[in-house]
């Protein structure tokens, strides 16, 4: 017997490429995309899956995230994502205190950070 779920709107993806920082001794975190998801979750969008695809090349390496949305309300389902991340992250511009740092990325303190 096979399952469906009867589903109002139909899927989207959003895709987001996140390039390799320098060789770090400590972790970070891509804040930029943190944020952009974090929006996407409060306009009513559900993630159904994930996918990853890392990119090796002599130019430029990172890794692919490709995210399968469903709306879950009617203004969702409206939404251009091209748009809204074009909107999005001009407006998620880093503020001035971390011009010195790599853009998009920030520290993750580590407990070990106090005893230097």
């Amino acid at each position: 017997m096979k399952f469906t779920r009867n589903h109002k709107f139909r899927q989207r993806t959003f895709t987001y490429f996140l390039p390799s920082p320098p060789d770090r001794n400590t972790g970070y975190r891509e804040k930029q995309f943190d944020r952009i998801l974090g929006e996407l979750l409060k306009l009513d969008f559900e993630i159904e899956d994930f996918k990853l695809s890392s990119l090796s090349a002599q130019k430029s390496s990172g890794v692919w995230l490709v995210f399968v949305l469903r709306p879950q309300t009617e203004k969702a389902n409206a939404l251009n994502l091209d748009q809204f991340q074009d909107e999005l992250s001009s407006k998620l511009s880093l503020d001035s205190k971390t011009q010195n740092e790599i853009d998009g990325f920030y520290y993750i303190k580590d407990h070990n950070d106090d005893a230097i």
